[in-house]
Formats: structure tokens, C-alpha cells, sequence
């Protein structure tokens, strides 16, 4: 079977909603809820009445939750587990440079094998750190909280003065 699109951009796709698409957006997204429901949905592309997909409906669920984050202005990446990364593609996808990733790779942090002088991540050891990134953050936050909330951070007694 012929692919429609090149092999290279299969394994990471980056997913942006033009200005111009805000519009056609926002009455997709109304529409989405629609593609909830029970059975196959049927889903029309540019140039109108060009190109009719079915969508089976397990994936429908995914799909109405892609409209619902580009509804609201997020910017997606969709990539398959086993693709092989650029250290630039890994780095869009943890939102830090490049440079940073790189320092990331040289502390063993994050596992990465080498074509030639390049170095490759595999997407799910990426995911897994930023999942592991998303954590530690997300505890740093509730402990910060609940500091505040027992009155910490509050004004230091200076006893040297």
C-alpha cells in the first residue's frame, strides 16, 4: 500500500493551528462531540469532498481530544514510541534547547545511542522523562503549597544584625 506521506515524517508530527484556521477550528471542535458517539464516524478534508475517511471509533476519542487542545491554541506532537529522535526533535518535545538536552545526554540522564557523529533518543525514553520531569515538578509544587499553607516562607528572623 502506498504511503501519503513520506516515511521520514511518520514517526514525529508537530501539530500548530495556523491563524488562518482558528475559525474552521472552532466549529470542528463544536461539531467533535459528535464523533463520540457509538460507530464509525466519517470525517471530510481539504478540498472539500476530496478526500472521505471513516474513522474507526477507537479512534475517535483521541481524535475530538486533538481538536479540544488545538481549540485551545495548545501545540501537539504526535510520535510513535519506537522512532529514533534528533536531539533537536527530542528537545522540541521536552520544550528545552538543544544545548540543554545535549548536557542531559552527557550526565546519563536520558539513554542514547549514536549514528555516526549524531546522537539518537528513543521517544519513549523521552516521554518517560518528561513524565519523570512532570512529577518532580508537580510534587516541588504541592510541597511549596503546603509550606505556605503551615506558614512557611514567611519573613526570616535576623539575629545578626
Amino acid at each position: 500500500m502506498a504511503s501519503l506521506f513520506p516515511t521520514s515524517s511518520l514517526n514525529l508530527l508537530k501539530i500548530q493551528t495556523p491563524p488562518s484556521e482558528v475559525a474552521s477550528l472552532a466549529s470542528l471542535y463544536a461539531s467533535s462531540t459528535g464523533m463520540l458517539s457509538e460507530g464509525p464516524s466519517q470525517m471530510y478534508g481539504p478540498p472539500p469532498g476530496q478526500m472521505q475517511i471513516t474513522i474507526p471509533t477507537f479512534l475517535a476519542m483521541p481524535i475530538a481530544q486533538m481538536i479540544q487542545l488545538l481549540h485551545q491554541g495548545e501545540t501537539l506532537h504526535v510520535v510513535t514510541e519506537d522512532a529514533l529522535l534528533t536531539t533537536q526533535q527530542a528537545a522540541d518535545l521536552l520544550g528545552v534547547s538543544r544545548q540543554h538536552l545535549v548536557r542531559v545526554l552527557d550526565a546519563g540522564q536520558l539513554p542514547f545511542s549514536r549514528t555516526g557523529t549524531h546522537r539518537r533518543v528513543r521517544a519513549v525514553d523521552v516521554l518517560e522523562l518528561k513524565r519523570r520531569r512532570d512529577r518532580t515538578r508537580q510534587a516541588l509544587h504541592n510541597l511549596t503549597q503546603l509550606s505556605q499553607e503551615v506558614g512557611g516562607y514567611g519573613e526570616m528572623d535576623r539575629t545578626d544584625e
